[in-house]
């Protein structure tokens, strides 16, 4: 079976110590989804770069408007990731997924969070 492919419509990134918990927003057949994926962090990584280091990750498949892509990611957002970002890929930590009606979904032992939305 074929996984669903969801419409990126934003996303928040939670930073902890060594990881950072990212949260992709989407839309398929009218229905909201949501993930949370669990990326390591090297230094001056970017949240583009994390975000795009959990769609990698994620078991779905995501596509994005081209003005989201060209603002946000540097036309970027489904490109292969370069060696460094692949070393930030965590193995052992399971993807949570979820439909959602829209709301923030809060992280209360987050040092930092991000935000976008669109």
């Amino acid at each position: 079976m074929r996984a669903p492919v969801y419409q990126f419509s934003r996303y928040d990134v939670y930073r902890h110590d060594d990881t950072a918990t990212i949260y992709l927003y989407g839309e398929h057949r009218k229905q909201q989804h949501d993930e949370r994926i669990i990326v390591k962090v090297l230094p001056g990584e970017t949240d583009a770069e994390l975000v795009r280091s959990a769609v990698a990750k994620s078991p779905n498949r995501w596509t994005i408007s081209y003005s989201l892509n060209t603002s946000l990611f540097r036309g970027k957002f489904t490109a292969k990731l370069d060696k460094r970002l692949e070393a930030t890929l965590i193995d052992n930590v399971s993807v949570a997924m979820g439909i959602t009606a829209t709301g923030t979904i809060l992280c209360p032992s987050c040092i930092t969070a991000t935000t976008r939305t669109v």
